[in-house]
């Protein structure tokens, strides 16, 4: 079709307008296939049909047996390890229960066999509903309130601190509303522990739960310590007086044995001291001779002079001799001791002379 001049920017613009709707059409048209897409990936997801989640991946994350025997607590935990799995494998319902019953065995196994026609009845059937199945059978209302029960009632008793916390917080699932806040939980755990630990706490203003746990755990350790000392020491005097009643059989006389040798320090420390007495003159010279007996100077203790012929008596000095003219003598003295003298000197024998 041929256009005038005139025409032909008329017919550019109108050309130019379908052009740009086409885009935008062709935008859209993307954008709608696009969440088209993701909204059929979301349904293929949740009716189970991850292709991410299969049955050999399921397997090599290693899942628990259920063979529906044993203590309730063992129900609760199986539901709660393949729920993590699940989980980590984006698992829609289907493959769930699917991979859920491939892991029963046992009584379980005839359990599920048995309930699985009335079930499946239905045009599908949900996980949620396959657990709350599952815990009418093998976790039943009257076993949770069992739980919750337990859970009110528990305390540390024999167990260790440690010990105490684990069952603490496995039970506490079962109750959740009784410690609805940190500091709810922090109370009941405190009350449920030994006296002794309890009192030990009292001198520390502590409100959360994991400040309590670690405290409660550093008393407990001292307590120990404290014990292992206090047996150590019963043990120590017990094998001492295993020994004492060995030697006391061995010979009775060995038992006192440490006694007897003080005594006989002590004996021969007052012989010697006797020993010291002088039999000549009674008196205790001390390690040394006595002057009586040896003929000695009872003021200087020498020999070659009696204490009469002592050359300084009274502070006066001796006459030496000499060769030249002597000076006529002085008239002869009479040296006497006083009684003061006597007393002073432990050389002395003091006594009355009788002469007839």
């Amino acid at each position: 079709m041929m256009y005038t001049r005139r025409e032909a920017p008329k017919v550019e613009t109108q050309l130019k307008g379908i052009y740009e709707t086409l885009d935008r059409v062709s935008t859209l048209l993307e954008k709608h296939v696009e969440q088209d897409n993701k909204d059929k990936g979301k349904q293929f997801e949740s009716s189970g049909n991850n292709i991410e989640c299969t049955l050999e991946k399921f397997r090599k994350l290693d899942p628990p047996y259920f063979k529906g025997i044993g203590d309730p607590d063992e129900a609760k935990g199986w539901i709660n390890k393949l729920e993590k799995i699940f989980a980590a494998m984006k698992c829609g319902d289907e493959n769930r229960i699917r991979f859920a019953t491939f892991m029963v065995e046992g009584k379980a196994e005839y359990w599920w066999k048995s309930i699985q026609p009335r079930l499946l009845e239905r045009a599908s059937l949900s996980w949620a509903k396959f657990v709350e199945v599952f815990f009418e059978k093998y976790f039943s209302d009257v076993v949770r309130d069992r739980k919750v029960l337990e859970f009110i009632k528990l305390e540390q008793g024999d167990l260790a601190v440690d010990q105490y916390e684990a069952r603490f917080t496995e039970l506490s699932r079962f109750a959740p509303e009784l410690i609805a806040n940190d500091l709810n939980k922090a109370k009941k755990f405190k009350k449920g522990l030994n006296l002794e630990i309890k009192n030990r706490l009292a001198g520390y203003k502590l409100k959360t739960y994991n400040a309590i746990y670690e405290r409660a755990q550093m008393v407990e350790d001292n307590i120990l310590e404290s014990e292992v000392y206090a047996k150590a020491q019963e043990q120590k005097i017990s094998e001492q007086k295993k020994r004492d009643r060995s030697l006391e059989k061995v010979s009775p006389g060995k038992l006192n044995k440490s006694k007897m040798r003080k005594n006989n320090n002590s004996t021969k420390q007052e012989q010697n001291q006797q020993a010291k007495i002088c039999g000549r003159c009674g008196k205790n010279h001390r390690d040394r001779a006595c002057y009586w007996e040896i003929g000695a100077c009872f003021r200087c203790g020498k020999v070659g002079h009696m204490i009469k012929d002592r050359p300084l008596i009274k502070g006066q000095p001796q006459q030496k001799a000499t060769g030249g003219p002597q000076k006529p003598k002085a008239q002869g003295r009479v040296y006497a001791f006083t009684k003061e003298d006597a007393q002073a000197s432990n050389d002395v024998i003091t006594g009355t002379i009788f002469f007839l």
